[in-house]
C-alpha cells in the first residue's frame, strides 16, 4: 500500500514537482503498456494495480502544500491545485473517498474470507462423501467375496453328496 507522495511518484517514475498533467500523461502511457486490454495479454500484470494505486494516491494527495514543499512554482500552479483540492469541502471529499475505499477493501477482504471458509467446508464435505463411497465400495466387494465363498462351499457339498 502506498503511503507517501515519494513512493507514488517513484512507482510512476516521476520526480517531485511533477504537474497533474504529467501525472495523468504518465499514468495513461503506463496503462497502455501494461493493461491486458491494451496490450492483448490474457492475464493482468500485477503492476497495473500498483500503477492505479499510485495514480489514485497522487490525485488524492497532490495539493498546494506539496508544490510549495518541493520548491515548485506555487503561484503558477495555485489555480490548478485549488481546482483539484483547494477547498475544504474537496479535501473532505478526498478524505471521504479514501475512507470509502478502505471500507470497500475491508468488505472485500471479509467476503473473500467467507468465500474461502465456504470453499473449505465444501471441500471437506466432498472428501467425506468420497471416503464414504470408497468405504461402501470396499464393503460391497467384501460381501461379494463372502457370497462367492458360500456358493463355492455349497457346490463342493453338492459334489460330495452332502446336499441333494
Amino acid at each position: 500500500m502506498i503511503k507517501t507522495n515519494w513512493e507514488a511518484l517513484n512507482v510512476l517514475g516521476l520526480k517531485p514537482g511533477t504537474t497533474i498533467e504529467e501525472i495523468k500523461s504518465t499514468y495513461h502511457k503506463l496503462m497502455k503498456a501494461y493493461h491486458p486490454d491494451a496490450n492483448g495479454e490474457s492475464e493482468t500484470n500485477p503492476l497495473v494495480f500498483r500503477i492505479q494505486e499510485a495514480y489514485d494516491y497522487l490525485l488524492d494527495h497532490y495539493n498546494s502544500s506539496y508544490y510549495a514543499s518541493n520548491h515548485a512554482d506555487f503561484e503558477n500552479r495555485k489555480q490548478e491545485s485549488t481546482k483539484v483540492y483547494g477547498s475544504t469541502s474537496s479535501l473532505k471529499q478526498a478524505a471521504t473517498k479514501r475512507q470509502q475505499r478502505a471500507d470497500r477493501q475491508k468488505a472485500e477482504e471479509r467476503l473473500k474470507k467467507r468465500q474461502e471458509e465456504k470453499r473449505e467446508a465444501f471441500l471437506q464435505e466432498a472428501e467425506k462423501q468420497r471416503q464414504e463411497r470408497a468405504y461402501q465400495e470396499a464393503m460391497d466387494r467384501i460381501h461379494a467375496i463372502r457370497a462367492g465363498e458360500v456358493a463355492a462351499e455349497i457346490i463342493q457339498a453338492m459334489i460330495r453328496g452332502d446336499i441333494k
